[in-house]
Formats: structure tokens, C-alpha cells, sequence
């Protein structure tokens, strides 16, 4: 089954350092942490990443060619990825320059930062892994691009667990389930309609 996981909480929570230990850019003290019944300590940190998609909250744009920044191993056919860009209302912001065309380092000169962001989930749909993670994901976009955002989480990623870091009701109310971080602890969690129940703590 696969489900959108909401997490959320204050800043210094912990929400950040969760997701680092599910990359193991941060190695637990205590407990274990397994994914898909496997325990991650067990596993190289290059072959668990390689397995895992993130979408960081600063996006990243390489300098290169369009094809270079959605497909670095040039292994994915031309129709998959304009399917790719077209899915997140970015294929008519290339067109002009084609999938060969230069990318300026920081992001195209025609991008804004919000479709920055929206660019680099059309690059995590091309990867092939079954975790997505998302860190804030709509911090910089507008009204129009967040439901653009959570119209390709509910169709692009329909076959992905997510993991949705995330402070707007928007995004929360979008999940499956939610968890509420506090002092690196897990303190609340169930569906929206449970957590909006413990108001106080949920704000």
C-alpha cells in the first residue's frame, strides 16, 4: 500500500534530522530505522541513497544542458522526459531551448523559484525509486503551483511512498497520515481529521 507520510512540527523538532538519518548523513544512536523490512545500517549508504529520491527545499540546478539536469546517465527516451516536464506545466518554458539547450548554473534565466522547485519534481519522477522524500516542497510556490505540486504527488508519484515535510494545512490535509515531530520525538500522529482533533499541539 502505498501512503503520503506528512511530517511536521516546530523548527528544531527534528523533522530535519530524520530525514538525515533515513539518508544516513546521520547515523542513529539508539534504535533502528528499517524501510521495507530492511534495516538501513545494514545496508552502504551509496546503494541505500541510490534507492531514495529527495526534493530538497533549495533546489538544484546544474550547469549543463536541460537533458543533463533530468537525466545525467542520458538513459531516458526524449518522450519520457518532455512527459516529465510537461506533468509539472514546464514543457512550454523549454521548448524554445530543447532538451540539448544550456542551463544557466542556479537555474534557467526564465525560471522562477517556484518553478525551480516544481523542475525538480519532474526530475525525481524520472528516477526509478519507490521513496520519495520532500523537504518543504512548497515553501516558494504560489497558490496555482502548489496545487500543480500536489496534483503530480497524487498522479506522477501514485506508486511512491512519500515522506511530505511540510508546515501548510494544505499540504497536511493532502496526506494519508501525519506525524507530528517535538524534540526529536514522534508525539502525535493519525490521519488529518485525528491530528486536527489535538489542535493545540497540531499548531
Amino acid at each position: 500500500m502505498w501512503l503520503k507520510i506528512g511530517i511536521c512540527g516546530l523548527t528544531g523538532s527534528g523533522k530535519s534530522t530524520l530525514v538525515n538519518a533515513i539518508f544516513r548523513l546521520a547515523d542513529t544512536a539508539a534504535g533502528h530505522i528499517k524501510l521495507d523490512g530492511i534495516y538501513i545500517a545494514t545496508l552502504e549508504p551509496h546503494y541505500l541513497r541510490s534507492r531514495l529520491t529527495v526534493v530538497p527545499q533549495d533546489t538544484l540546478i546544474f550547469t549543463g544542458t536541460l537533458r543533463d539536469n533530468l537525466d545525467p546517465e542520458h538513459q531516458i527516451p526524449n518522450v519520457e522526459l518532455w512527459a516529465a516536464l510537461e506533468a509539472v506545466h514546464l514543457k512550454d518554458s523549454f521548448k524554445s531551448i530543447g532538451l540539448d539547450g544550456e542551463m544557466f548554473k542556479g537555474g534557467s534565466s526564465s525560471l522562477s523559484v517556484g518553478q525551480q522547485q516544481l523542475f525538480s519534481l519532474a526530475r525525481a519522477s524520472l528516477r526509478p525509486s519507490t521513496i520519495l522524500v520532500l523537504d518543504e516542497p512548497s515553501s516558494a510556490l504560489d497558490v496555482e503551483a502548489e496545487q500543480t505540486l500536489h496534483h503530480c504527488l497524487e498522479h506522477l508519484f501514485e506508486n511512491r511512498t512519500i515522506l511530505l515535510v511540510a508546515h501548510r494545512l494544505l499540504s497536511l490535509r493532502k496526506c494519508d497520515w501525519i506525524c507530528v515531530m517535538e524534540n526529536g520525538q514522534l508525539v502525535l500522529q493519525g490521519t488529518p481529521d485525528q491530528v486536527l482533533n489535538e489542535l493545540p499541539i497540531f499548531y
